[in-house]
């Protein structure tokens, strides 16, 4: 995850996305919109942003697809405040795809649960019956606090990575880092209780669980949410979905490479008009 800090109030004075142009044209286009500005207040405190934005046939998608499975995905710091961006995404009959756009000031359980709850007040139809997202405490928390009813996973494809990339960091001193791996891939695999209970011990046998604090600890925050990516406790139908998820990761590419490449120093309305007038229109239409 990526710290974060209010900015300088006097950063967002005179910003074209705290104008009421930009966001009565998304509403006189049929788009739901809720922003509130970050302004300061009389006793110092300040207001924090919230911008969420969905337009009619990402409505009508969430609705249709998203009643099984949707996945929340930070997508991208942008802009010279690095505001935390936002992605609802849900996987229709053709690919991916984005039903939903929002913005917080942080990071924070608080603020995303915030964000998730407009998004419910608009679409109280859909009730999906799992939600997927990456190993983030405030991510997982915030899901569980406004879908209540749903059952929250996390992404194989992030997992896997994370995996990889705290296991081969030198400063975590795992020597046999391949076989830590492969025992960490047998517990994700498990397809019985018996399994999942027999390959948890095999790597606490393991002489660098035996020797390594940091990856007995690393671990350990793993296993307290088992039940969010170890085979056992899903379905079929949904391990294909968290499997099969690579679609996410290459429309954030496409994003990011293409719509947003060059805009990491642009203004955050810049960078969210080419999301809305450009990504969001065309990925549609593909």
């Amino acid at each position: 995850m990526f710290a974060s800090s209010f900015p300088d109030i006097k950063e967002h004075q005179n910003h074209p996305i705290f104008g009421k142009a930009l966001i009565n044209t998304w509403k006189e286009e049929g788009c739901a919109v809720e922003y509130r500005p970050s302004q300061e207040e009389d006793d110092g405190s300040v207001v924090k942003i919230l911008l969420c934005l969905q337009t009619p046939w990402q409505k009508r998608l969430m609705l249709l697809y998203g009643q099984h499975m949707c996945l929340l995905d930070e997508t991208y710091r942008a802009g010279r405040n690095s505001l935390a961006l936002y992605f609802l995404w849900v996987r229709t009959n053709v690919s991916y795809t984005s039903v939903g756009v929002f913005v917080t000031q942080t990071d924070t359980k608080e603020d995303i649960a915030e964000a998730l709850k407009v998004f419910q007040r608009w679409n109280s139809g859909c009730n999906p019956s799992h939600v997927m997202v990456d190993f983030c405490e405030a991510e997982i928390g915030a899901l569980e606090e406004v879908f209540k009813g749903s059952k929250v996973l996390l992404c194989d494809v992030h997992r896997e990575k994370a995996w990889t990339e705290w296991t081969r960091k030198k400063d975590n001193g795992v020597t046999s880092q391949e076989e830590v791996l492969k025992l960490l891939q047998a517990i994700a695999d498990s397809q019985t209780n018996e399994e999942f209970e027999t390959n948890t011990v095999t790597l606490q046998q393991h002489p660098d669980w035996q020797s390594n604090e940091k990856l007995r600890s690393f671990v350990s925050t793993w296993l307290v949410h088992a039940e969010k990516w170890v085979t056992v406790f899903g379905n079929e139908n949904v391990n294909v979905a968290v499997s099969k998820n690579k679609g996410v990761e290459r429309q954030k590419d496409v994003l990011k490479n293409s719509h947003l490449k060059g805009h990491r120093n642009c203004s955050f309305s810049e960078i969210l008009v080419a999301i809305i007038q450009y990504f969001l229109p065309r990925s549609y239409q593909k």
